[in-house]
């Protein structure tokens, strides 16, 4: 913006608010808009919830489990259950052999 249209810009805003209306007007507008934001927000973190809570409940949690441990539990059973052991070979014949678990 040039500095013309920046003097305009200050000079309508000043302009209003010397008109109590208008800057009603204006506040009105804003609050609408940071409550429609906090609706949204509302709305995104109760779908979170909902979905952990899901989540949980298929998956096993256990109730005085957080997030967190939950979470770091089922990783470390994925891991446990896929690990793979190194063969063993028949010391007489040198054939792989079956690793029982």
């Amino acid at each position: 913006m040039s500095e013309i249209q920046d003097a305009i810009a200050r000079l309508n805003e000043s302009t209003d608010s010397l008109d109590p209306v208008a800057h009603v007007k204006k506040l009105q507008a804003k609050l609408a808009e940071v409550e429609a934001e906090r609706d949204a927000y509302k709305r995104d973190f109760g779908a979170e919830l909902d979905g952990n809570a899901a989540m949980r409940t298929r998956l096993g949690a256990r109730e005085s489990e957080t997030m967190f441990a939950f979470v770091d539990r089922l990783a470390a059973e994925q891991e446990r259950d896929t690990e793979v052991e190194p063969f063993k070979f028949c010391p007489y014949c040198g054939h792989p052999l079956q690793v029982q678990r």
